[in-house]
């Protein structure tokens, strides 16, 4: 991959390109550091937290709708993981000519720069394994969306919650990717489940206890005095 040849190529197509904004262009240069300090991979995993770092992309709804609109433009290809423990993964595209040679002209650099942002970051198969050697799908990769949106809706269904509530629970911790508030991975998600419910029964108490003070007798005696 030329380095310099591919980074004329980018600036231009950003001069040009007017549906880009700065959260865009931003991105992906953060995304091409990691490129360059991985050597150029055909594939890279990524990081949310450290992209959103050295992009200064400050919310999560920012970065998802920029790097997946960076994907539809055709700059890169986005590969959104489903697994809580697995990166999502990037394939950047190159200008790479039939008759150019292959050879790799990364910045040192920038290379520098990048370690310092991105540590070194593997995927993990099975972070977790249960000490019977069985693979559940509460601890380990959920490498099935659907099967684990429906073992969730069972769950939810178990503890007598209607199926719209565990809907609502998939849908938020997979756009969070599976993190906590504080940004910590999900290992144990029927733990965050009971939480969630136990924070919707509060308040839908709060609720109830609110309209109740509000309601008032539809048989008035207005012969009481005040």
């Amino acid at each position: 991959m030329n380095y310099i040849r591919h980074l004329k190529w980018i600036y231009s197509r950003f001069l040009e390109d007017e549906r880009l904004n700065p959260s865009h262009v931003s991105l992906y240069m953060a995304i091409f550091q990691e490129w360059n300090s991985a050597r150029f991979p055909e594939e890279l995993y990524i990081n949310r937290q450290q992209l959103m770092q050295v992009s200064k992309v400050r919310s999560r709804s920012g970065y998802h709708r920029s790097i997946k609109e960076l994907d539809a433009f055709g700059y890169l290809e986005y590969i959104p993981s489903h697994n809580p423990y697995q990166g999502s993964r990037i394939k950047m595209f190159t200008i790479r000519t039939s008759n150019e040679p292959v050879d790799d002209h990364r910045d040192p650099i920038l290379e520098q720069v990048a370690a310092h942002y991105y540590p070194k970051y593997e995927p993990v198969d099975e972070p977790y394994i249960n000490s019977n050697k069985q693979k559940t799908i509460t601890n380990i990769n959920i490498k099935n969306t659907t099967i684990f949106k429906k073992e969730i809706i069972e769950f939810f269904k178990s503890q007598k919650w209607p199926l719209s509530e565990g809907n609502k629970f998939f849908e938020h911790y997979e756009t969070e990717d599976w993190r906590t508030a504080t940004g910590r991975k999900i290992i144990n998600w029927k733990a965050v489940a009971q939480k969630w419910m136990k924070r919707c029964e509060r308040w839908r108490k709060e609720k109830k206890e609110t309209q109740d003070f509000l309601k008032t007798s539809k048989h008035k005696n207005y012969g009481e005095s005040l």
